[in-house]
């Protein structure tokens, strides 16, 4: 995948892992100054979930502080930082995940070093969580009428990407990438339900709005008035940049040849 030029790979983040693995803690720069000491080129990758807010974890702690600790450590000796943000990112955002992401990738274009910024709208493999969910739903033959468009991309063409960087055949600092159809949930849904042979019976959407606010004021699920905004917030881009590079896959042939009827 990473081309003609040999590399020695490694990875980190905070759990113990085999050999070329480090332990390291992203909300600390002295850890993340260790674990990437020897890097010349650096992928950074870390990041929660928008879906629900996990607990014991700050967008701010990491999409900001861990950036900006990971723009610190490269300073030394890397000679390329690849960062991954979020389509929509913006630090002016009332949605706290696409606020610090914003931020997050504000450091890293302006911290002076040779840096890729990629911003993708969702991205999907069998064990995404959104794909899971239609997996599990779709043995209840419903699914809310969930309006917000997104453009899923497959994770190999992601990573494709982050290859080509590598090898530094990217000239753009920052590319937002979107896949090559434009689908709402609903229709995300519609199309995986269909290929495991189920129907898919569309809920009006305020019921699981309705839902998800009574969780939000309970505090339950991790769902909160983030959350709630996500469900008609379209996450599309007009760019086309990344078609220049690789043959972007589609959700819906993807489905057709990886989700079976378990």
């Amino acid at each position: 995948m990473l081309g003609e030029e040999d590399h020695d790979v490694f990875t980190a983040d905070r759990r113990p892992g085999p050999e070329n693995h480090i332990q390291t803690d992203i909300s600390s720069s002295d850890s993340v100054g260790a674990a990437i000491r020897e890097g010349d080129i650096v992928v950074n990758l870390v990041g929660l979930t928008p879906l629900k807010k996990q607990k014991g974890a700050a967008y701010h702690t990491i999409h900001v502080d861990g950036a900006k600790n990971v723009v610190q450590a490269c300073r030394v000796k890397c000679r390329r930082l690849l960062h991954m943000s979020a389509l929509g990112a913006d630090p002016s955002s009332s949605n706290e995940y696409l606020r610090t992401k914003g931020e997050g990738e504000e450091l890293v274009l302006r911290s002076g070093l040779s840096v890729n910024v990629f911003c993708p709208s969702v991205i999907y493999d069998i064990n995404n969580e959104l794909i899971q969910m239609f997996i599990r739903n779709s043995r209840k033959r419903f699914f809310p009428r969930i309006p917000a468009l997104l453009q899923p991309v497959f994770r190999d063409d992601i990573a494709a990407l982050y290859s080509l960087a590598v090898q530094g055949r990217i000239s753009e600092p920052k590319m937002e990438v979107g896949g090559p159809e434009r689908l709402s949930i609903l229709e995300m849904a519609r199309i995986v339900y269909k290929q495991l042979g189920r129907p898919c019976i569309p809920v009006p959407f305020f019921t699981v709005k309705t839902g998800m606010s009574i969780a939000a004021a309970l505090h339950l699920f991790g769902v909160g008035q983030d959350q709630i905004g996500s469900l008609t917030r379209d996450n599309i881009t007009d760019e086309k940049t990344a078609e220049r590079y690789i043959e972007m896959t589609r959700f819906t042939d993807w489905v057709r040849e990886n989700v079976a009827v378990s």
